[in-house]
């Protein structure tokens, strides 16, 4: 009888076998060891030849649910049984929807507090027996929306020959409510992403991985939260080089406003909603953590500018000691080496969406321009007639009209103010402490890239390329040859720059480096049919200078005028601008 069984086994299981190769079904599973339990994934082969181990949904902190929610991020408990790492883990709870998140992972919809996974990805076919560097990124959608599973890992992983790790942190309300005599610290989404450093610091050695050439990266909002953790006291010593993309510290959205109540980042406090009358802050904590899930939404925060984030970043005394600012320019940071890159329409994203709500149509005037300007006056609340001298400095004095003028003016103004002018801003801090220093402009435009021409290369647009998606297809677009050429450099730029801290192609000759004296960056551009990448010196000197010299002076004098005197004001601030670029230039001409 068993001379009969064992055959019949072995002819199942190869008939098994067969049906998972022949329908698609067939995995090749793995498992790696932590320091809190086993973990099973699975083997991708997405790219002929480079095989990645792939494990979805790691713990790398205890769920933050029930007595932990609004509390300091806790380690994972310990599993006895293997634990399956197989699919992508529930998101952490979206303020608004899934819109941002379908941008780039389409038909996504698990959401639960019980979400702190981090996503990894180890090549396999290593050129190297040494310990993988490791690239940890932090994922954008100004720390209210998003997750780490927006972009799979395996393919930048396979090609670039390193290690890389997602995950999610809290949002919104549930990671960022600061109200501190009410109890609520603020940043546990910061603290969340520290947690993460901490994991891999701890257990990277697992997976061949080393936890001295760890990168962190982060997109938009995920850029101004690696900008924090460079000035963090409890980051210090978990990373070694840091890539920041789209994004600052420095942006006006990204910090809550020094004249704001210290520690806070709302407007209300417990007895002005919800609360009891007469409850006190312990009393605050425990009845906000006994709210459903998704009341917790609909806490009001103390947005920023154009309502770009809900709940900024605060000075707690424990994850930031001191505003940004003041830690960038006395050069504490951590870190040996720094990539900045941005896209070269950053703000054209922000541009359809304005079309659709004010006009639905593709036209832009100059009186949209002026009203969308409004938007933005609590960014610098005390420059008097601050629309006009925006509207002065962003429009075209060559008189040749151009195709979508006001549109493409207001593209550039948003792009320079939310996004390029800080991260510049905060470039020349840090270059008076580093020579490591690269900024980079991705301004490559997919001739198959849907929507109107105008749009060029809008914000996140780079990272599809980052993350490989024209090489093996995405559901949301469609690439060109040029695109596949595009992705392998920016990948290889990346993966180089995680491995040696310096832009490089090749692994030896680096692109210029970032300094205060020639401005340097280095563009990623089709030239004649052609992708190369150039050097721009002296990058955008007049405009950066609007931003982050002259403006913010007259912020701070708190200058009020009326309007009667708007149009000497305004003729004032043009020579003052004149003479700052004149200084600027002989300066140029001198060091040359």
């Amino acid at each position: 009888m068993k001379s009969q069984i064992v055959p019949f086994i072995l002819c199942l299981s190869c008939v098994v076998l067969w049906h998972h190769v022949i329908f698609g079904e067939y995995r090749e599973y793995v498992t790696r060891q932590t320091l809190y339990g086993t973990i099973r994934g699975v083997v991708t082969n997405r790219l002929v030849g480079e095989h990645v181990e792939q494990y979805l949904g790691v713990p790398f902190a205890a769920p933050p649910k029930h007595s932990l929610r609004f509390e300091r991020p806790q380690r994972p408990r310990p599993w006895k049984s293997v634990l399956d790492t197989l699919e992508l883990p529930p998101a952490c709870p979206q303020m608004h929807d899934f819109q941002y998140v379908h941008q780039h992972y389409p038909d996504f919809w698990n959401e639960d507090e019980d979400c702190l996974y981090l996503n990894i990805f180890v090549p396999l076919n290593t050129s190297t027996n040494s310990p993988l560097p490791v690239l940890l990124y932090i994922h954008g959608g100004s720390n209210e929306v998003g997750m780490g599973g927006m972009f799979d890992g395996d393919i930048l992983a396979g090609f670039g020959d390193i290690i890389v790790i997602n995950f999610n942190y809290r949002l919104g309300a549930f990671g960022f409510f600061g109200a501190k005599e009410e109890g609520l610290e603020g940043n546990y989404g910061f603290l969340d992403q520290v947690a993460a450093m901490r994991w891999v610091n701890g257990n990277i050695h697992f997976f061949g991985g080393d936890p001295n050439r760890v990168t962190i990266d982060g997109h938009s909002a995920g850029a101004a939260d690696v900008g924090f953790h460079l000035i963090s006291p409890l980051t210090k010593g978990l990373f070694k080089y840091a890539v920041i993309q789209s994004g600052s510290p420095l942006a006006f959205w990204a910090m809550a406003k020094s004249s704001w109540k210290k520690g806070y980042n709302v407007n209300l406090t417990c007895q002005d909603y919800w609360c009891p009358s007469g409850s006190n802050s312990v009393d605050y904590k425990q009845f906000l953590k006994d709210l459903p899930m998704t009341q917790i939404r609909f806490i009001p925060g103390r947005t920023t500018a154009s309502n770009l984030i809900t709940f900024p970043a605060v000075v707690d005394g424990y994850y930031l000691k001191e505003r940004p600012e003041m830690t960038f320019q006395t050069g504490r940071f951590h870190g040996e080496a720094y990539l900045m890159s941005f896209t070269r329409d950053e703000g054209s994203e922000h541009a359809e969406v304005l079309l659709e709500q004010y006009e639905k149509k593709e036209e832009f005037s100059q009186e949209m321009f002026k009203k969308v300007l409004q938007l933005y006056k609590s960014a610098f609340p005390n420059v008097c007639g601050l629309t006009e001298l925006i509207l002065h400095e962003y429009s075209n004095w060559d008189y040749l009209r151009r195709d979508n003028e006001s549109l493409l003016n207001f593209i550039e103004m948003e792009s320079d103010l939310v996004f390029v002018a800080p991260m510049i801003n905060m470039a020349n801090m840090m270059a008076e402490w580093t020579r490591r220093l690269y900024l980079f402009s991705f301004e490559h435009t997919s001739h198959l890239a849907p929507g109107p021409k105008w749009k060029g290369v809008p914000h996140g647009r780079d990272l599809f390329y980052l993350f490989g998606a024209p090489l093996v297809g995405h559901p949301l677009y469609t690439y060109s040859e040029t695109d596949k050429q595009a992705s392998r450099t920016v990948m290889t730029l990346w993966s180089n720059f995680v491995k040696h801290g310096f832009l490089t192609l090749d692994g030896e000759t680096p692109y210029l480096i970032y300094n205060t004296s020639t401005r340097s960056i280095n563009r990623l551009l089709l030239d004649e049919e052609k992708l190369n990448i150039q050097a721009h010196p002296n990058f955008k000197p007049r405009k950066m200078a609007f931003w982050n010299t002259f403006l913010p002076l007259m912020d701070e004098s708190g200058c009020i005028c009326s309007a009667s005197s708007l149009s000497l004001h305004i003729h004032s601030v043009l020579l003052a601008i004149s003479l700052v670029l004149a200084v600027c230039c002989t300066r140029i001409g001198l060091e040359s």
